[in-house]
């Protein structure tokens, strides 16, 4: 995929910012007063009770759950509350879920590293997570870290279909990797494509927090599944609320999608894992010169 081509609809306001994101891939700013954050744990104390004791060892999210009636629920009031917010920083976006994230204390709530889902042709278009802890997010707990600059790189298609290409390169990514830790409030935003991953919470409480899928207004969305009876690669036309169509995403996320309309497909999709050749070839050798200037 060819980043030249990327036509995004979506604009931070603050140019220095939306100049940052184009080029590293990730940018932290202020986001949400302690008013508000409280304002929204409130309402995840009543729509997930003992969130705070339920997840030890874990990482949940909102959007994955088999009650299509109480994610739903999260994401229209949250995207409510925050919507003067999300109205102050962008332009020409929408958002299209916003899904509750806790990542309980204990070995089994660490992320692999991974990129987010393809859900647009990112030949044209762009997608973003808007990531907001309600809890301060630190190294302790399991800030995440990224690959600065990966979005530009290894523009790649991600599907639930197929596992993320990182298994013979860990060691190294995480050599390169940056923490962004966060107080309360404020923001991540990054590029979906950018690579980026999340150890384990060593502390005694849990992380909570929220994230939020914005892209261009009129962008519109597709989802990839692999077929691995004839090695295509189908590309489906999706609505803006498919997340809330999975009645049990597990089970489901890997079958053709219900609520889609299959547009193309791939033939004959290849797929490997990235060797460590790849990496330094493709990124630090390409990346050396950004990271002397900083």
């Amino acid at each position: 995929m060819n980043q030249a081509s990327v036509k995004d609809q979506f604009r931070l306001k603050n140019p220095k910012l939306h100049s940052k994101l184009q080029s590293v891939g990730v940018v932290k700013f202020p986001f949400l007063k302690k008013e508000k954050v409280d304002e929204i744990r409130l309402l995840i104390d009543e729509s997930i009770p003992n969130w705070n004791e339920a997840f030890d060892g874990q990482f949940f999210l909102s959007v994955v759950s088999n009650d299509p009636e109480l994610k739903k629920r999260i994401s229209e009031e949250t995207l409510k509350l925050i919507e003067p917010e999300l109205n102050a920083h962008f332009e020409d976006y929408r958002s299209i879920v916003s899904l509750v994230l806790i990542k309980g204390p204990g070995e089994g709530s660490s992320v692999d590293f991974h990129q987010d889902l393809s859900i647009c042709n990112e030949d044209r278009f762009s997608s973003y997570t808007l990531w907001v802890p309600l809890t301060p997010s630190t190294v302790e707990n399991g800030a995440i870290r990224f690959l600065e600059y990966s979005h530009r790189i290894f523009r790649v298609i991600r599907s639930q279909t197929i596992a993320a290409p990182f298994d013979n390169v860990k060691d190294t990514l995480t050599k390169f990797m940056k923490y962004y830790p966060a107080e309360a409030g404020e923001a991540l935003l990054w590029d979906q494509v950018c690579i980026h991953q999340s150890p384990p919470n060593n502390s005694d409480s849990p992380r909570l927090a929220l994230g939020i899928t914005i892209l261009g207004k009129d962008t519109p969305l597709q989802m990839y599944r692999y077929n691995e009876t004839n090695s295509n690669m189908e590309i489906y036309s999706v609505p803006d609320d498919f997340w809330f169509r999975y009645t049990d995403f597990v089970k489901e996320k890997k079958e053709a999608p219900s609520f889609g309309k299959l547009t193309d497909s791939i033939a004959n999709f290849k797929f490997r894992d990235m060797s460590k050749k790849d990496l330094y070839v493709n990124y630090l050798s390409k990346t050396f010169a950004k990271r002397l200037i900083g």
